[in-house]
């Protein structure tokens, strides 16, 4: 994300990711298999081949549902680990509590009239457990 923003390609609003950074994105993914591979944290072979396979499709269904995500909300712009609370950006502060909370925020997208931004926080793992969420 930061290259493709670093480098203003990011696709436009509901338009697919370019072949470049799709590929990209697939080395990117081949060069942390091989540096894992390396350091020996990869732990059977079996397994990690089934464990690759797994994050290439991952990677992929990120890639259309990315796509998707930007035109249903019409996102043009990234920000990325985007700080709050650290110096020049606002602090978050818990009304009743008046807790202060700072940290790095994954992604925030911007719609071109920047009228709206939607925040992303990435997470690793399985989703069963937001299930119950409401949108």
């Amino acid at each position: 994300m930061t290259e493709v923003n670093e480098e203003n390609k990011l696709p436009p609003p509901g338009a697919e990711w370019s072949d470049p950074s799709r590929r990209r994105l697939f080395r990117i993914a081949e060069e942390e298999f091989a540096l894992a591979e390396s350091r020996g944290v990869t732990g059977k072979p079996l397994i990690w081949n089934l464990d690759k396979q797994d994050i290439r499709a991952d990677l992929e269904t990120f890639i259309e549902e990315d796509a998707n995500l930007r035109a249903r909300y019409g996102t043009g712009y990234i920000l990325v680990e985007e700080g709050f609370g650290h110096g020049g950006a606002p602090e978050v502060k818990e009304p009743r509590t008046g807790v202060r909370f700072r940290g790095y925020i994954d992604r925030i997208d911007v719609n071109p009239s920047s009228r709206s931004v939607l925040v992303i926080d990435y997470k690793t793992g399985g989703a069963k457990q937001y299930e119950r969420l409401k949108n």
